[in-house]
Formats: structure tokens, sequence, C-alpha cells
């Protein structure tokens, strides 16, 4: 029976709704209008918010991967270089997997009748796919021979929408080859649907391709050593946290690796430690400033949206008819009869009223704040400040 009543009462609620939308067309336009400007802004605002302080890796459980960077007198958000990611990777114990990247622009020919352009790809470590826990939609990912020796191995993995944008999504596409710069590549795999890139902090950059770091050497300028340069620091770090090990372990762990490198690295890590963020607090220590700029959009959203609500109750109050009803309290409250004019009007309050006669907004606004005040007294009679309250005459229509 009560299954019944709920559905009549919103039966009868929608069919009030939609006469007052054909009755007062001019009206319905302008709450329309304001509801969709209100909503829009506060959908803008608060995706601007999310972005700005909770954007997090489009990765399986991406609670558990963590920021390392290098650490400095000048300041704590430094890249590091391959050599001491090597000695990282090879000594850190918290970790299911470390992996560094590198993004960059490329000049790029897929062979497949486009012409070549310049894109972004991205260098990663031979650890990237097991570290973000990702499976390849087509083919292998990159096996640990492939990370071990310096330009050997020129093989890469496409993404989801190259391969269906330039290889029609075909199967075939293994084992053919993608010229990047001048050094051609042969085509092992293709990253998962959805998978663009793991650019934090910023932008997030939509990569073409991806590459063993050991193939720097062919890709980047003849006359630098990233892979031996302690004093090139260009990639970032990633790691995956083991299931029983926690951030602070890791900041124990990552400041006695970075003291040891120190000791025997005296000319190139001098000052040089290690520490770890979480993909939140990488993007708070980055950009200290967006939190107060974050909530201060959000809170411009809020006010619009609020001033939209004000101006659809303002124009309902000033389209409501002439009248009064008695106050109420919820438990004590029974249904008025159906089809009554007054029950297209007070389905949804707790206490329900008329409003009076259309006047100016001000005068409706004072007289329904009177009344709003009057029947909270009434239906809680007990509370001392009630009780105590002086109340202003509230003129009422006859």
């Amino acid at each position: 029976m009560r299954s019944h009543a709920l559905i009549e009462r919103i039966y009868d609620d929608l069919r009030s709704a939609v006469r007052l939308v054909t009755g007062n067309r001019t009206s319905s336009f302008a709450v329309f209008v304001s509801l969709a400007l209100g909503i829009g802004a506060a959908t803008f605002t608060t995706a601007v918010f999310r972005y700005l302080l909770f954007q997090q890796l489009p990765v399986p459980e991406t609670d558990r991967v963590v920021r390392i960077t290098s650490t400095n007198p000048a300041s704590r958000l430094v890249q590091f270089s391959y050599p001491d990611f090597d000695d990282l990777r090879k000594r850190a114990t918290v970790f299911d997997g470390v992996t560094a990247t590198l993004y960059d622009g490329f000049t790029m020919d897929s062979h497949s009748g486009a012409q070549p352009r310049l894109t972004i790809g991205m260098i990663v470590g031979g650890d990237f796919l097991k570290v973000m826990r990702l499976q390849p939609a087509l083919g292998r990912g990159f096996r640990p021979e492939e990370d071990a020796v310096p330009d050997r191995d020129a093989v890469a993995m496409i993404s989801y929408d190259l391969w269906r944008r330039e290889f029609g999504g075909k199967d075939n596409v293994l084992g053919r080859t993608l010229r990047v710069n001048s050094t051609e590549f042969s085509i092992i795999g293709v990253m998962p649907a959805g998978f663009s890139g793991i650019n934090l902090g910023g932008v997030t950059l939509h990569s073409e391709f991806y590459v063993p770091r050991m193939m720097m050497g062919a890709l980047s300028d003849p006359s630098v050593h990233p892979l031996t340069d302690r004093n090139f620091r260009n990639a970032d770090v990633y790691a995956r946290l083991k299931p029983a090990a926690s951030i602070e372990q890791a900041r124990v762990e990552l400041a006695r690796i970075g003291n040891e490198l120190q000791n025997e690295n005296p000319a190139t890590n001098r000052s040089e430690s290690m520490t770890v963020y979480s993909q939140l607090g990488f993007q708070k220590a980055l950009r200290p400033g967006a939190a107060m700029g974050a909530y201060l959009f959000l809170a411009v959203g809020a006010l619009v949206l609020a001033i939209g609500c004000v101006n659809v109750a303002t124009l309902m109050l000033s389209k409501v008819p002439y009248g009064r009803a008695k106050v109420q309290c919820p438990w004590q409250w029974e249904p008025l009869p159906r089809g009554s004019r007054a029950n297209s009007y007070l389905r949804a309050a707790w206490c329900r009223l008329l409003r009076p006669e259309p006047d100016w907004v001000l005068r409706v606004l004072l007289r329904r704040g009177c009344a709003w005040f009057k029947s909270v007294r009434e239906c809680f009679p007990s509370i001392s400040m009630f009780k105590s309250t002086q109340m202003l005459p509230c003129s009422r229509p006859r």
C-alpha cells in the first residue's frame, strides 16, 4: 500500500509539473536556463577541482603507485639520472617494481601511408607494464633482456589509438616497422584501450609509441650519454609498493639509499638524496598554490549554482496563487485531498504553506521568513531559543 501511494504521489507531482511548464512557458524557460547555468558551472568547477587536486594515474590499483624524486637543498622534486635509477632498482626492497619514464618529441613514420609527422613518444623502463599493471591489447610487452644492452633491441609498442587509426586495428601490425627519427623499430605490441599516458602534475601528453630506455642513445643527441652520466637528470621514476609496505617505510629506505650513493659518488651525488610521494602528495608539492585556487574555483561554482536556485525560487514564488494553509508538523501531516490545488504546491515541504499573493520579491521573502520561523516554533515548542524569541508582526493576507 505504501509503495502504491508513493507511486501515485510521484505521478501527481509529475502531472502537476507538466501542467505548470505548459501553462507558464516563459517562466519555465527562465527556470531551465537558470538551472542549466548553475548546474553547468558547478559541474565545470568540480571537474577542474578534481583535476587540480585528485588526478591519479589511469592504472589498476593506482593508490599503490608512488612517485620517487631526487632531492637537494634547492628542490625536493628533481628528476633522476639513469645510473641513480639503476642503483635504486637494485637496492630497493619495499617495491614490487620500479620504472623510469621520459616524454619527448620525435619524428615518426608508421609506413602506413600517412605522412611522417612530429609526435609525442615515451621512453620507458623494462618494468613499465609490470609497475602499471597493464596488459597489452595485442602482442606482448618488453622483456627483461630488452632493457639490458644499449642500442641492441629496437622494439616498440604503439598506442591503441594509433593502431586503430593508421593500422585499421588489424592483427598483422605485429612485426611491422615504425621509424622514429632515423631508427626502425619493430612493433611487438599494442597498449590497452583507454591508456594514453601517465604524465602527472600537468597536461597528460598522449603518447603514440613506447620504446625501451636502452634505445635512448639512438634517439638522443650523440654528444650526451644519459644512460651513464649521473649529472644528466631527465627521468621520472614511478614504483609500486608491495602489499605489506607503507609509504613511510619507503621514505626511510630511500633516505638510506640516497646516503649510500652520496658516499659512493661524492662528485655527482653530493647533497643529493631521494624521497617518495603519493600521487596526490606529489601534485600538492609540485603546485603548492593549486589547492587554494581549486577551493576558490569550487566556491565560485557553488555560488553560481546558489544564485540559479534563488532565481528559480523567486520565479516560482511569483507564480503561486493567492491563498494560505494551516501549518502542520511532519508527524501530524495527513495528505490533502487528491486533485486539490493546494496538493499540487505542498507535496515536497515538511511544514507546508501556501505562498501569499504575487508581490515584490522582497516582500514575499520577508513574509515567508516570518512564516517559516513561526512554523518552526510551533513544531518545536520545547526548544528554549524559540520560547524567548520575540516575533516581529507578520501580516498575512486574509
